[in-house]
């Protein structure tokens, strides 16, 4: 794929996540009768515009951004139907528009990525790898609950709390035959790779289950959920240091994790017609005022007056999604590595 082509690509996935941004904010708007100057895809001087009823769309140079002008968002107006004088829970709507519109993309797109797959793997301990170590505390059948005290929603959330931990001695929370048990300090050991960097011994897979309707419905809520999470968590320990190993590896992983998660969407997309890709999972609406002012000031430049984000596997030394016993055909239950990074 040459450089060309990922820019361009790149920049068609930016805009379409913008658009979707800015759609909600202009749909809202007009569903509760606000006054939209404008909706504008890009900043910058204008390249194309059309004006219909109030409201002008305009497509601008640079695909940095876009905004949606409503009447009296930063300024007193007469206009009853001006942002400034419509109810308050018409106002919070706005607003929040937006970031919704997002958050259901991010579940229209992983909605398509489980609809591929004929089973959903499980929280639920299979088996484990020769040579394994936690056998002597695990055992199969073991629903864990959480890892390190944090919650376990999917399989993700058990690789990425693992594969977090610093010294390879892990506490578990399971249920095991209807009984909530702490399994306190096993220990699987560290593996020391080329570079010096020690990484986790993962020595056991999670089963996967048949897929239902409701089954991929939950499991796709739980995934969204389990994504942002992750993205929150990284940050913070990206922030206080507390990231695994003796440099930078697990983010450099995660990086190649999300790579192939693109990818990954990549190939959905093409499967079912659309380009889509996910960056975020709610991207906050950013101040008009700011838009305003910047594509004024761009403007201004230019001479133009100013307007009133098969399985594709991991890069981790254990693997990254695959069945242990033969290809996913769902039916009865399967098996899959811990280390499964969901949607790689």
């Amino acid at each position: 794929m040459s450089i060309v082509f990922q820019v361009v690509v790149a920049v068609f996935v930016f805009g379409l996540l913008i658009f979707i941004h800015e759609l909600g904010h202009f749909t809202v708007g007009k569903l509760s009768g606000m006054r939209v100057n404008e909706f504008a895809l890009g900043m910058g001087p204008a390249i194309w515009s059309t004006q219909r009823g109030e409201t002008k769309y305009a497509l601008r140079a640079l695909p940095i951004g876009g905004y949606v002008a409503v009447e009296g968002e930063d300024e007193d107006s007469s206009d009853p139907r001006a942002y400034c004088n419509v109810r308050l829970w018409k106002r919070i709507l706005f607003v929040c528009a937006g970031a919704l519109m997002n958050l259901l993309l991010g579940f229209v797109i992983l909605s398509i990525l489980v609809g591929m797959r004929q089973s959903l793997p499980t929280t639920v301990v299979g088996g484990f790898h020769e040579g394994a170590q936690s056998n002597a505390r695990l055992q199969a059948g073991d629903r864990i609950l959480r890892v390190n005290g944090s919650r376990v929603f999917t399989s993700n959330d058990i690789s990425f709390s693992m594969v977090s931990d610093k010294d390879g001695v892990v506490t578990f929370t399971v249920l095991r035959g209807g009984e909530k048990l702490e399994l306190r300090d096993i220990d699987f050991g560290m593996q020391v790779m080329e570079d010096g960097t020690k990484v986790i011994n993962l020595d056991f897979y999670v089963d996967s289950a048949p897929k239902t309707f409701w089954s991929s419905v939950q499991y796709t809520i739980l995934w969204m959920f389990s994504i942002v999470r992750q993205v929150w968590m990284s940050f913070i320990n990206l922030i206080t240091g507390n990231s695994p190993g003796n440099d930078m590896r697990f983010y450099t992983e995660r990086c190649e994790a999300m790579r192939n998660f693109a990818n990954k969407i990549w190939n959905a997309s093409r499967f079912v017609m659309m380009n889509l890709t996910i960056d975020k999972c709610a991207l906050p609406p950013a101040g008009a005022r700011a838009r305003r002012r910047a594509a004024a000031l761009f403007a201004d430049r230019a001479g133009d007056p100013p307007a009133d984000q098969s399985e594709i596997r991991g890069n981790h030394p254990h693997g990254g999604v695959r069945p242990a016993d033969g290809p996913d055909a769902g039916g009865d239950l399967q098996r899959y590595p811990a280390i499964l990074l969901d949607g790689t």
